[in-house]
């Protein structure tokens, strides 16, 4: 079933059909007549007069339109979809590309358990912060020193011999 709707942009008006109740044969007989922009759930926005693209991101202000589907370059503002073309309205990336410069710029917070004597060379400036949290983590990597090596504390257990 096709439905009609009606946009309101500015001292403007835009409408679109929906394609999903058009036949096959109207379909063909349409399709060179309509500008066609499909949305990233598959639904298809179908005009019947050319329109800018500025026009059509007033509606979708967190999307930009491309060309083909796989668009990574956005049509600039002024440009002008020609009827009987394909378009394609696509999620902004610069939602995702915020979330991850904040998350960049962020700062953490850690806590360290340092030792007395380490806490006393750090303040008469012997050793730096990073000295000690480079000591630390040497520890819990299991890092050790070579001449130390490991040796098994288990006894050796003999072995029996069956004798029929």
């Amino acid at each position: 079933m096709s439905s009609i709707v009606v946009l309101q942009m500015g001292n403007s008006f835009a409408s679109y059909a929906t394609g999903e109740g058009l036949n096959r044969q109207g379909a063909k007989s349409k399709m060179g007549k309509l500008l066609q922009v499909i949305k990233i759930d598959g639904k298809k926005l179908e005009f019947r007069a050319p329109l800018r693209v500025r026009d059509l991101l007033a509606c979708y202000p967190n999307c930009y339109v491309g060309a083909f589907r796989e668009a990574t370059q956005p049509l600039p503002l002024g440009y002008k979809l020609k009827i009987g073309k394909t378009y394609y309205l696509l999620p902004s990336s610069a939602d995702t590309s915020d979330v991850k410069q904040r998350k960049a710029d962020a700062k953490r917070q850690i806590k360290v358990v340092i030792s007395k004597q380490q806490l006393r060379r750090l303040l008469l400036n012997e050793i730096s912060i990073g000295d000690v949290l480079f000591e630390d983590d040497k520890r819990a990597c299991g890092a050790h020193d070579s001449s130390t090596a490991w040796t098994p504390t288990l006894a050796s257990i003999p072995e029996v011999s069956e004798s029929l």
